[in-house]
């Protein structure tokens, strides 16, 4: 069983080196702060592109509701031919009718069409689209939201992992120390070998401990690193925020 679950570990660190998410200490960041990284985090979001998106059909929906409520003015004609020429009186002057329609006659007009009072549509058009974009423009906020708990997430779970690995190493050298003590016992007579056999079997679930912390430190990496759209260094020195006293604390206002 314990052979499966590291093999898993290996697999799984070895497929994030393959995709670059964590990279040496010569490709990726050396350093990175929390504030950088959620700025990053949003300029790399796919959907940040539909905030500026929204507005402009925004914009075009709010310019074709105001077009149509404009005067619409179309010019239109009609042209007609016969193929013979009417002419009545037309020959003689004192006939009381003179009429001579010629082959071809043209007429063009003018219509101006506008909406004097259009209960309300237009006014209720413009609300529609200024809801539609509230709605897009907060739930763009509330994603941001959500990826900005994901960079925090991540970024105390990294240095949480390594904190947890240093214990452990320090934990490790520890035991060590005390299983040469424990064997010079043993050798002189003094120190049961079971007592150097349970140092022994603590030192392995340390050890065990520490591999998986090590590859949970690499996940985390790899997951920032996506997040973030940067390459990020196996020791990159992760930044946290330097508050003063006189920093203002500000009320947190959730979008949703």
């Amino acid at each position: 069983m314990i052979k499966i679950a590291i093999s898993k570990r290996l697999i799984f660190t070895l497929s994030v080196s393959m995709f670059g998410l964590v990279g040496s200490s010569a490709q990726g960041l050396e350093e990175l702060e929390l504030t950088m990284a959620y700025e990053m985090a949003e300029s790399n979001y796919p959907l940040i592109q539909n905030q500026a998106l929204n507005t402009e059909l925004y914009k075009s929906s709010l310019a074709i509701i105001r077009a149509d409520g404009k005067p619409v003015a179309t010019l239109n004609g009609n042209a007609q031919y016969q193929s013979e020429n009417v002419s009545i009186g037309a020959e003689d002057p004192e006939s009381p009718i003179s009429v001579d329609a010629p082959n071809e006659t043209f007429k063009v007009y003018a219509e101006v069409n506008f909406n004097l009072y259009d209960g309300g549509l237009t006014k209720s058009k413009r609300e529609i689209e200024e809801a539609a974009l509230a709605v897009n423009q907060q739930n763009l906020k509330v994603q941001l939201r959500q990826l900005k708990t994901r960079v925090n997430q991540l970024f105390f779970s990294i240095k949480l992992s390594r904190q947890q690995y240093k214990l452990i190493n320090t934990s490790i050298k520890d035991i060590e120390a005390s299983i040469e003590v424990r064997k010079a016992g043993y050798e002189s007579g003094t120190v049961l070998e079971s007592e150097v056999s349970k140092l022994e079997a603590r030192k392995l679930e340390l050890l065990s401990e520490e591999v998986k912390l090590k590859a949970d430190a690499d996940g985390y990496l790899g997951v920032l690193s996506y997040l973030i759209g940067k390459s990020l260094s196996s020791s990159v020195n992760l930044v946290l925020p330097v508050f003063s006293e006189n920093t203002d604390i500000m009320e947190v206002n959730r979008p949703e």
